[in-house]
């Protein structure tokens, strides 16, 4: 749609056109900044209700986080989620994606602490770096209700996973320590009623825990699986432990498929043969 069609449209006594956040969307998308000021102008001249999360979420996909602040300054009301943060975090190292660590942390202030999703949140950062996982947790450890202590083995599981498949061992290290030391703020919690009270007492992820947020699967690097062994997470020679005694056969099996990517991958390509980095189990 153009502009001129538009005012085409209003300019027709047959046709009722209101503006809606339709337009700007596709505005948005193809990155048309005429069109994207023209619908800013039509839509800051209704004086109907109107609603724009989904010109909001769109521009948060896109990290447009200019255009996501006059969408909130032209309707106060916009609820800001856990869901947008996500988006943002996603959106880092798109085309034209303008979110740094600092307009994370301008918007996600904005997020009431109901609608925070820290275990999403924190897996989107996991995706990205160290500095970005350690900042969405010191945010949510600077909140009264900091959630962070709440998470399960699954959502630490998911985080780690990722930062595996990045082969980003400082940001594993930092997770697992994470896990370790949830139970700092909360007390324990108090179940039952009348005469009969069960106090649950809450406790970190201790070093006999730890294999709860480890997936074996995912540890396809070197300095991954020498990390793990190295802190003692993975002992191999424990044959009395389900955990590690499922290790060894999961790890070899995972590097044997490795092993035959490679070998399948050079035998198409007779001019290249492979280094010694190509061999190793990576």
């Amino acid at each position: 749609m153009s502009i001129y069609l538009i005012e085409r449209l209003n300019a027709s006594p047959l046709i009722k056109y209101e503006p809606d956040d339709d337009c700007l969307i596709q505005a948005l998308k193809s990155g048309d900044k005429d069109m994207i000021e023209h619908c800013f102008t039509e839509l800051s001249e209704r004086t109907l209700n109107y609603r724009l999360e989904s010109a909001f979420r769109e521009a948060m996909e896109l990290g447009n986080v200019s255009i996501a602040r006059r969408l909130m300054a032209l309707w106060p009301k916009m609820n800001v989620t856990g869901s947008h943060i996500v988006l943002l975090l996603e959106s880092l190292g798109r085309h034209a994606s303008e979110v740094t660590e600092s307009t994370i942390i301008e918007i996600l202030i904005l997020v009431p602490e109901p609608s925070y999703n820290e275990a999403d949140i924190i897996r989107a950062a996991s995706n990205i770096s160290l500095s970005m996982i350690k900042l969405v947790v010191d945010h949510f450890n600077s909140m009264p209700k900091n959630d962070v202590d709440r998470m399960k083995a699954t959502d630490f599981r998911k985080s780690i996973d990722l930062c595996a498949k990045r082969c980003d061992v400082q940001s594993i290290d930092y997770l697992i320590d994470v896990a370790i030391n949830v139970d700092g703020k909360n007390p324990p919690a108090n179940i039952g009623s009348g005469s009969v009270r069960v106090t649950r007492v809450r406790y970190g992820w201790d070093q006999h825990r730890i294999h709860d947020i480890i997936t074996l699967d995912v540890i396809t690097n070197s300095s991954v699986l020498t990390y793990f062994m190295d802190k003692g997470y993975i002992n191999v020679s424990d044959d009395n432990d389900k955990f590690n005694s499922n290790a060894l056969y999961t790890i070899v099996n995972k590097a044997c498929v490795k092993m035959s990517s490679i070998n399948v991958q050079y035998q198409q390509s007779s001019e290249q043969q492979p280094s010694q980095n190509d061999l190793l189990y990576v």
